[in-house]
């Protein structure tokens, strides 16, 4: 029982260590040491089999972090204000070591004098007092690209094997246009790769979240603001992302979107279907003590196929009256099966030990967002009051399988093990918030309002053992529900004085 414990604890130990992929840390700056924050930069790969494009964006202070899992040579791109351009080809033998770009004077005084240009276009990356905001719209690197791949270039967000964190903090939650979209794990991370930047006006990094928001978690709020139609008649635009990975399947994307705009009323569509599909072979050996050698082969192969729909209309009363209805729906499905073949070899043969087994799995959700939204602006600040109601439903279906056999030295069986587990889950999230936002002349702003959320979440796992038949095991059963009720009212003001931006806020 022993051995068959270390050969799990193992396999498991091994499959974490050799998939992690390591994060590379840098820093921009001039010649003197000074920082130069948000500049964009793109790590290209020049080895034809590994070529690839991983791009991203300095914080305030000039620093980076992102992922690179091979070494060899890379030209580097350093963009500053969409107007400084250079580049760099280094060299990466250590994966560990931090990197350092410095932009030369003469480059630096160069961008000085086009700054006198006027442009009216908004900056790649804007400051604020509570937050960093990526206006994708105007990012020219971002076409063509979703959610996810956003965050990877977006200042202070690291993505990880699909886990998003703010200045290395986890636990971050994701917004659209301000309500979340309550969505975790593989979920989230299908509904992220299928929203395009086609439909992201930006993306808001909320390091620190004001008393505006919800009181929950330390990882921070990312907020994605979607685009707004304003433009008379009818436009869109069509799409198709293609690429060959690193396994030996293709990954496509077709995604499509419609705009119409008449007078007072606007309507839009637009769809997105992903299907990605991954093949891996695992060959693993390590030593083992009283010379013992472990060895094990896995294969698996993983297919996602997401169908993501978003349909919106808009009524525009007076120019300063508007009412907005929306509805996203995602349909997502998961198929993975993975073989495994385990021995433990001795010098005494009568010690070996031989496991094969199967373990597949699959899962399919079904996750449908309604949203209505009142904006009423009451002066010419711009000051207005919203009225926003979401209503979420989200049902996923899944179950997976484990069927392995043991052997002895003799080829016999020491011990077999065949059982499936069943878990369904159901989640209904209720949210009406209500606010009003006052502008003063002086630039201060006062947000008062009140919210209210009802959620209710039902999980229950199944679990059933192979005797002829599948044979349900009650004992092993469990149902978890989870019901709550927020009833909350908050204030938040920030201003200016002397100079200093602050940022006031209370929630109860």
């Amino acid at each position: 029982m022993i051995k068959l414990i270390t050969f799990s604890l193992i396999t498991f130990l091994l499959n974490n260590f050799l998939f992690a992929q390591t994060a590379i840390v840098g820093k921009v700056s001039d010649q003197y040491g000074a920082s130069i924050p948000y500049a964009s930069l793109a790590f290209r790969a020049l080895d034809v089999k590994k070529d690839s494009l991983i791009e991203k964006i300095t914080d305030e202070h000039g620093n980076f972090q992102l992922t690179l899992t091979e070494k060899g040579t890379y030209l580097v791109s350093i963009r500053v204000e969409n107007v400084l351009k250079m580049q760099q080809k280094i060299e990466i033998n250590d994966l560990k070591a931090p990197l350092a770009f410095i932009v030369p004077k003469s480059l630096l005084s160069n961008l000085m004098l086009d700054e006198v240009t006027v442009n009216k276009r908004k900056p790649t990356i804007q400051r604020k007092i509570d937050r960093i905001i990526m206006n994708v719209a105007q990012t020219a690197n971002a076409s063509g690209k979703s959610a996810l791949e956003l965050f990877k270039m977006a200042p202070g967000v690291f993505v990880n094997n699909g886990q998003i964190s703010i200045n290395g903090v986890v636990g971050t939650r994701i917004l659209v246009d301000g309500k979340s979209i309550n969505l975790a794990g593989n979920d989230l991370r299908n509904y992220l790769q299928t929203l395009r930047s086609n439909d992201i006006q930006s993306i808001e990094i909320i390091a620190h979240p004001s008393a505006e928001f919800d009181a929950e978690g330390s990882g921070g709020i990312i907020n994605i603001v979607l685009k707004k139609q304003d433009k008379q008649g009818l436009n869109g635009y069509i799409g198709n992302d293609y690429a060959i990975g690193l396994g030996k399947y293709v990954t496509y994307t077709p995604y499509a979107g419609l705009n119409y705009q008449l007078g007072k009323v606007g309507l839009m569509a637009s769809y997105s279907h992903s299907r990605a599909k991954s093949y891996e072979e695992l060959k693993q050996r390590r030593d083992f003590p009283n010379q013992g050698l472990y060895q094990q082969e896995t294969e698996n192969t993983q297919t996602n196929k997401n169908d993501r729909i978003r349909l919106g209309a808009t009524y525009d009363f007076t120019g300063k009256q508007f009412l907005g209805f929306s509805y996203t729906g995602q349909y997502s499905s998961f198929l993975g099966p993975s073989m495994a073949h385990s021995t433990i070899t001795y010098p005494d043969a009568a010690k070996n030990i031989r496991s094969q087994g199967s373990f597949p799995s699959e899962s399919k959700s079904n996750y449908q967002n309604l949203g209505l939204n009142y904006v009423l602006e009451t002066d010419s600040l711009h000051s207005k009051f919203s009225l926003a109601i979401d209503y979420t439903h989200n049902q996923r279906s899944g179950n997976s399988i484990s069927n392995s056999v043991d052997f002895d030295a003799n080829g016999n069986i020491r011990s077999d093990t065949l059982f499936r587990l069943d878990y369904p889950s159901e989640a209904k999230i209720f949210t009406g918030d209500a606010k009003y936002n006052w502008i003063t002349k002086s630039g201060s702003n006062l947000s008062i309002g009140v919210k209210a959320t009802a959620t209710d979440i039902m999980n229950t796992n199944r679990y059933q053992v192979f005797h002829q038949a599948w044979m349900p095991m009650p004992a092993l059963d469990f149902q978890f529900d989870y019901k709550e009720r927020i009833y909350a009212t908050y204030a938040n003001y920030t201003g200016k004085w002397a100079q200093i931006d602050y940022q006031l806020g209370l929630r109860g």
